[in-house]
């Protein structure tokens, strides 16, 4: 994965004071080789040392691909690993991690 941007976030596990850092890579888009769509990997690397998700989105431009990432994929992720891991994640001292969480799904 080319790299294009990397975003630190702290990871703070429920009941402690303990900070571990999460870090989410953004790949370049790129076309799609095997069919006419773009599509940009990325990470989320932590909390734990053995804790990388390494997956891809695809979109018809590079534009919507990287929207997709940013905007639904990355930030529904980093919810789960947060649960997951009992935790909850902050960037600079803000539960507000800079990315625009649009549900997937109406909620009721």
């Amino acid at each position: 994965m080319q790299m294009m941007a990397e975003r630190k976030l702290t990871f703070i596990e429920n009941g402690t004071r303990r900070r571990r850092v999460v870090r989410v890579r953004l790949g370049v888009p790129r076309r799609d080789e095997k069919g006419p769509d773009w599509l940009v990997e990325y990470e989320i690397i932590g909390p734990g040392p053995d804790h990388v998700i390494r997956r891809h989105t695809k979109g018809i431009d590079a534009i919507q691909t990287l929207v997709m990432a940013l905007n639904v994929i990355i930030p529904a992720q980093l919810e789960n690993l947060a649960d997951l891991a009992g935790g909850r994640l902050l960037f600079i001292k803000s539960a507000d991690l800079g990315f625009v969480h649009i549900p997937t799904e109406p909620k009721p």
